[in-house]
């Protein structure tokens, strides 16, 4: 005789069907995400490069004045590394003080929660600056900090005062001007 074993094995294809419908579709899924990671890495390196490209001194603080991220430009003119600047008080690697100056615009920006701009001399940025910061917000429209732009006016204050001197005495002669008031 002849001993006949069937079993019913629609159950474990269907299973192992659906078992390999799911990993193709967690791979498809895995793909997806990897491209888009490297989107994302993409762009984050594309903001940075432009961010570090721009030649004014950019801080991004905190509502504590802390430094978040500083562009190349800042970094080098305070010669701090770039690495070492996040968690820092802005007022401390800036300006050498322990709390912000009378002058703070971020401060004033945090009472205001408007942007701000003021003119200053840095004896540590070695220079005049124009500052200009503006709040950042979070989804709440609470401000979280702000971006922190001091741009170099240095020589353009040098030819301000000359036209100013020049105004008062002759550069050539260092005779009074007559339109001299």
């Amino acid at each position: 005789g002849v001993i006949a074993l069937i079993q019913d094995v629609t159950e474990a294809v269907v299973r192992e069907q659906e078992l390999r419908r799911q990993i193709e579709e967690g791979e498809a899924i895995n793909k997806s995400l990897e491209k888009r990671e490297n989107e994302v890495r993409k762009i984050k390196e594309e903001w940075e490069r432009t961010f570090d490209a721009v030649p004014d001194l950019i801080a991004i603080l905190d509502t504590e004045h802390r430094v978040l991220r500083l562009n190349k430009a800042m970094a080098e003119r305070l010669g701090l590394p770039l690495e070492e600047a996040a968690g820092v008080h802005c007022y401390e690697a800036v300006h050498g003080l322990s709390a912000p100056p009378p002058f703070c615009p971020h401060a004033l920006l945090l009472k205001t929660g408007v942007h701000q701009k003021v003119e200053i001399y840095e004896e540590r940025l070695r220079g005049f600056f124009q500052i200009t910061v503006a709040p950042l917000y979070d989804e709440e429209g609470r401000v979280t900090g702000s971006v922190h732009i001091a741009h170099d006016i240095s020589e353009r204050k040098q030819l301000t005062d000359l036209l100013e001197q020049l105004s008062y005495k002759d550069g050539l002669t260092d005779i009074a001007n007559r339109y001299a008031v």
